[in-house]
């Protein structure tokens, strides 16, 4: 059973997550993994609680008897901070930015099963743990959501045509290449290559700059080369699919 907040104040809570996770479509979320195990109160009230850092749009994990008693409060009272998330919406936010589902190589345990959440907001919440009697209870530090800035400008010449290349979802590719505009250029496949051409245009004497963007979607490309030609010249970028990095 989870008493995070009453049924209204969830509501509230799932709308506060909104505007804090719009920004960080598409990053990869930190995920934080809790496996508590309580302690009769008298002696869970003579330890401080266990303290973890998170940051706004991570998501937490905390692996518990079916039974257990969740609660979260900020200065002792409910909290939108924090917010339950079922395990549909658990996964397809793990998934964003090409994460995995933080899940340890655990056995099933009868009995047991993972509860999750949401870190919507900056704040200090505390998490109480109960079951059977016992106690357990974490201090969670939230940080405000990183500021992330999506898409770089990625620039190559015909002289780095051997040096890795990673790209994310936002980046543009601009391959300074020998040649002229007219020359009659041709770019592999999209679908092979994983990347389309934007423009064509002029650079320095005898050169022309070619920026291409990466096709979107969950699917890698055929072929891991940017196939370039033009003329008798022919370009080769090896190239592969980053994620989107942890703003830390």
């Amino acid at each position: 059973m989870i008493r995070s907040c009453a049924r209204l104040a969830a509501a509230a809570c799932l709308l506060a997550l909104a505007p804090a996770w719009a920004a960080l479509i598409d990053r990869e979320r930190a995920q934080l993994v809790l496996m508590p195990v309580p302690q009769p109160p008298r002696q869970a009230v003579m330890q401080a609680p266990e303290e973890r850092t998170l940051q706004a749009g991570d998501l937490i994990s905390v692996f518990v008897p079916d039974q257990a008693t969740l609660t979260f409060t900020e200065g002792g009272k409910p909290t939108a901070a924090v917010v339950p998330l079922d395990e549909a919406r658990y996964r397809e936010l793990s998934a964003q930015g090409g994460g995995l589902v933080a899940e340890p190589g655990l056995p099933a345990v009868r009995g047991h099963g993972w509860q999750r959440f949401g870190a919507a907001r900056a704040g200090v919440v505390h998490l109480q743990v109960r079951h059977a009697g016992a106690v357990k209870w974490y201090r969670l530090a939230i940080g405000e959501a990183p500021v992330f800035s999506y898409g770089r400008v990625v620039t190559r010449t015909d002289q780095q045509q051997g040096e890795a290349l990673a790209l994310t979802d936002h980046d543009q590719l601009v391959l300074d290449l020998p040649g002229e505009a007219g020359d009659g250029w041709t770019v592999g496949p999209a679908a092979r290559s994983g990347l389309t051409l934007v423009s064509l245009v002029p650079a320095a004497q005898g050169r022309v700059k070619l920026t291409l963007a990466v096709v979107r979607g969950d699917g890698r490309p055929e072929s891991p080369s940017l196939d370039i030609a033009s003329g008798a010249r022919r370009f080769v970028f090896d190239w592969s699919r980053a994620a989107i990095p942890l703003a830390r």
